[in-house]
């Protein structure tokens, strides 16, 4: 009995080898990122889009654009802000609208717009977890360096802030090398 030979056109491993790659590497994508690419695309956006929304928070804060800055917020968020006047965990959208409203009022009156404030972004972390994204990142002015974390979650196919945490670490100027240590 004769065994049949299969005949295979040269180049076609390479093909199907390739094509078996690109689909791990897609799976691998959607395992990274928790969620599969939106048709078009690559598993990797979701960074750019996290980064984008980080741009969007702080151009938002800068210019004191109070409805564009609440649109990044998911419902039923939550924030920890740095003021005085709220010492205490915001509790919903609106607790956030009127912590806001009340700071972009100060800033407002205390200087020129409409970029009242220049905030920048320093030291950006993005850690990936499922369906939830964290972000870190430092604000640095002369005496002061600004602290936050912004947990992010999807929302209807948007990525939304989940939870503001805000603190602030006042830097004492450096006493004058020929003055004594404090505290005597």
């Amino acid at each position: 009995m004769q065994r049949a030979v299969v005949h295979d056109p040269p180049g076609r491993r390479a093909v199907l080898r390739f094509v078996l790659a690109l689909g791990w590497l897609s799976l691998l994508g959607c395992a990274a990122t928790g969620r599969p690419p939106a048709p078009g695309e690559p598993p990797r956006t979701r960074h750019a889009r996290v980064a984008a929304l980080v741009e969007t928070f702080l151009d938002s804060l800068n210019t004191l654009d109070l409805e564009r800055l609440l649109r990044l917020f998911a419902p039923g968020c939550t924030a920890f802000l740095p003021l005085p006047e709220e010492p205490l965990r915001l509790e919903g959208a609106e607790a956030v609208r009127h912590a806001f409203a009340e700071f972009f009022n100060q800033v407002r009156s205390a200087g020129a717009g409409p970029r009242y404030m220049n905030l920048k972004a320093e030291e950006v972390r993005i850690q990936e977890a499922g369906r939830t994204v964290v972000v870190t990142f430092q604000l640095k002015g002369p005496h002061v360096i600004s602290r936050r974390t912004l947990v992010l979650t999807e929302v209807r196919g948007e990525l939304r802030i989940l939870h503001l945490h805000g603190s602030n670490i006042r830097l004492e100027p450096a006493a004058p090398a020929d003055s004594p240590p404090a505290g005597r």
